[in-house]
């Protein structure tokens, strides 16, 4: 009676569960694993899909889903990627819907990583549904790298190395995607030494918990007047999500700010990323953006920034070349403790 009884509670997923949980309620260490399971980065959990890529440990990279910018995205990405390395993984990328820029109008391919990207061990895409070994990333992953390479918001020499190691030989640009944003950085900047700066406004400007303390303008343009009298600096490139900044800039360095003026920018605390716009794969565009912004910022011989994830894959995209910047500031005010909570909504 007792077997038929065990047998029965088995088939039953939920009721055992609770059973299995209810037997271990006083083992603290039972009820914490499975409290923090997902998170644990040291805990790799492979399911067999089919017959695939037998002998290999594949990696899955998704995206993480809350809402987060671009850049935030792909250092994460990096940091798994770093992760992988480290535990002899396979990697594949695949960026779905949840991704922020996700373009349900692009049908080319349902994986937004490779909108601009060549696809990252190209070989398993075909693979993933089939594979016989498959593990998911985690968030912790990329901490657990984090904490191994002690960064902090700066970014120490060991992990700028390594994250520069990692994209130079897992990311490369689509080639038509490569050709056109080096024809605009070259028709952009021209020969000029160029003082790049990333200013970030927007919904940056509300202070959110757990975030960097924002840099005002008059602080920034305080740093770059300086910049500009002592390291002989031709022109500013202004990278920014904020159109208060254009006008200041214009205002304050008439004839020497250059900018794409191809740019959705925004003129309140609202991030352009969660923006509504009647222009064709916006999501789409507002990516290839931030990445132009992003990758001409790295070809300036200097920067100065805040604490953003623009400007720490600006640093990792130029070391990966085997290049420095001739001058770097990186205007750090502190971290926000506050409890006021980011609320990712997509229009």
């Amino acid at each position: 009676m007792m077997e038929k009884l065990v047998e029965k509670l088995k088939k039953n997923t939920i009721l055992h569960f609770f059973v299995k949980a209810f037997k271990h309620i006083n083992e603290k260490e039972y009820l914490n694993f499975f409290i923090n399971r997902e998170n644990l980065p040291l805990v790799l959990e492979f399911e067999t899909r089919g017959n695939d890529s037998i002998g290999e440990c594949i990696y899955l990279i998704e995206e993480t889903g809350n809402g987060f910018g671009f850049f935030a995205e792909f250092h994460i990405m990096l940091q798994k990627l770093i992760f992988a390395e480290c535990f002899h993984l396979k990697p594949y990328v695949y960026w779905g819907k949840n991704f922020l820029y996700y373009e349900k109008d692009i049908i080319n391919t349902q994986n937004a990583y490779e909108y601009l990207f060549e696809a990252i061990n190209g070989d398993l895409k075909n693979k993933i549904d089939t594979a016989d070994l498959l593990t998911k990333s985690k968030m912790g992953q990329a901490e657990w790298v984090v904490n191994r390479y002690e960064r902090g918001f700066d970014l120490s020499p060991k992990y700028l190395a390594k994250a520069a190691d990692v994209y130079k030989r897992y990311i490369h640009l689509k080639p038509e995607i490569s050709s056109k944003i080096q024809y605009d950085i070259t028709e952009l900047l021209g020969r000029k030494r160029t003082l790049a700066v990333h200013y970030r406004g927007t919904d940056f400007k509300m202070n959110y918990d757990n975030h960097p303390v924002c840099v005002t303008l008059e602080q920034v343009i305080g740093v770059i007047k300086n910049a500009m009298n002592t390291e002989s600096f031709e022109q500013v490139f202004l990278a920014t999500d904020d159109m208060t900044a254009i006008d200041a800039f214009e205002t304050e360095f008439a004839g020497k700010v250059v900018f794409y003026h191809d740019v959705l920018r925004g003129d309140d605390t609202t991030s352009v990323a969660f923006s509504k716009s009647d222009r064709k794969e916006h999501h789409y565009l507002l990516a290839y953006e931030v990445l132009r912004d992003m990758l001409t910022l790295s070809a300036c011989e200097g920067l100065i920034a805040g604490v953003s994830q623009v400007s720490i894959c600006a640093r990792i995209a130029k070391a990966s070349r085997g290049e420095a910047y001739q001058y770097l500031q990186i205007i750090d005010n502190g971290k926000n403790y506050n409890n006021k909570k980011f609320k990712a909504v997509r229009k």
